[in-house]
Parts: C-alpha cells; sequence; structure tokens
C-alpha cells in the first residue's frame, strides 16, 4: 500500500495492523492523515463491512475536540476506507501501565477530556458501548481522543443477534453483558472503571475467568 493514494493523499507508512483493519500514514494536500482501511477478511464478510462503513459515516458527524476526526469516508478502491485526523500518541493504557508518571497532575485533565467526549457523544442522542482505556489516545501534550466507533448504537437501539453481548466483559455494565439495549448509563459505568483504574492501577474487578 506503501505510494498509494486515496482520496488525494499518499500512503508513507504503515501505523497499526489489526485484524479488522490496517491503519497507515498518509501526506496529501498539505497535511498529515491517518487511513484506516478494512482487511480483506471482514470485507469479505458483509456484516463486518457494513459496520465498519457505519463506523466511519457516524464518527464523520461527530464534532468535538476530544473526539479523533474523520475527514471522508469511501467505498474503496482497494477497500473501504476512512480518513482520520493524523494524532500521533499512545492509548490509556499504555500509558498507564509504561509510563504513568508522565501523566502527573494531568491526570484529573485527561480524564476530563474522555468524559466531555462521552458527554458530547450522549449528546447527539449515541452510546460507545466500548469504553475502555485502549480506545482513549493520550498524547505527550495529555491531550485526548475517543476512538473506535465500530460498536456504538443509537441510544436505546437493541444489538443485532437476540442476547448477543459486545464489548469487553471487565467494563461492561450488567445490562450490556446481559445483551439489553442500553443508553448513556452503560457507558458512564465503564467510564467508572477507567477511572478507577487510572487511580488504583487496576480495573475493581479481576478474575480468572469471563463469569
Amino acid at each position: 500500500m506503501i505510494g498509494t493514494s486515496l482520496s488525494g493523499y499518499r500512503i508513507t507508512e504503515k501505523i497499526r495492523d489489526g485484524g479488522s483493519s490496517t491503519v497507515w500514514k498518509a501526506e496529501g494536500t498539505g497535511r498529515v492523515v491517518a487511513i484506516k482501511v478494512i482487511s480483506e477478511e471482514w470485507n469479505a464478510d458483509g456484516a463486518k463491512r457494513k459496520a465498519f462503513q457505519q463506523e466511519g459515516e457516524l464518527t464523520k458527524r461527530l464534532r468535538h475536540a476530544a473526539i479523533l476526526a474523520v475527514l471522508t469516508c469511501s467505498q474503496g478502491p482497494p477497500r473501504p476506507y476512512i480518513v482520520m485526523e493524523y494524532f500521533p500518541s499512545e492509548n490509556l493504557k499504555f500509558v498507564l501501565k509504561n509510563r504513568a508518571a508522565s501523566l502527573g497532575t494531568k491526570k484529573l485533565d485527561v480524564l476530563r477530556q474522555a468524559a466531555e467526549a462521552l458527554a458530547y457523544l450522549h449528546s447527539q442522542g449515541y452510546v460507545h458501548r466500548d469504553v475502555k482505556p485502549e480506545n482513549f489516545l493520550v498524547d505527550p501534550a495529555c491531550r485526548v481522543r475517543l476512538i473506535d466507533f465500530s460498536i456504538a448504537l443509537k441510544a436505546g437501539e437493541k444489538p443485532a443477534g437476540s442476547g448477543k453481548t459486545e464489548g469487553t466483559p471487565t467494563y461492561m455494565a450488567p445490562e450490556q453483558i446481559r445483551g439489553e439495549a442500553v443508553d448513556g448509563r452503560a457507558d458512564a459505568y465503564a467510564f467508572g472503571v477507567v477511572v478507577f483504574e487510572a487511580v488504583a492501577g487496576r480495573p475493581p474487578f479481576v478474575g480468572s475467568s469471563f463469569q
């Protein structure tokens, strides 16, 4: 992909490779961006491809300083992709584990920014449903960006599939674990777990299994 041009941006290097997508750094029109390209495996699955496209369309409508900005979405070629703000950073989980001291007195400010991003999302009628430290990016200046809206839904909307559980168990509210429709309170619960972990250095509930 390096050297390929997508939406006028030339890909220069790989940022991250995952099962669902690959994120690339690209340059063009006087700016640097990140481009998230769906993987071939996910693209071949109609439901996963639709979820990827919905994530891009939702995030493109959001305008908040602490939410990673989406500039445009495309159906491809080569595959559907999302052009995003380039935000060199680590996620909060990494920061807490490897350089928590670097947050210093700014830890509360980082958490405040994260909370404001969620409050804005809820004001737009959506629930993130996967609030966890990995989904908050924190740069060296302690600026925050909320990411990964792949399982976000409108508040009160029931997940597809009867009783389907989506999310990260450690941070999920009981009603979300049961596969019920949720609203912003489920995100608030998850954020409380994030705050506890940021302060205590571990989640409030730990165990050897999901149960």
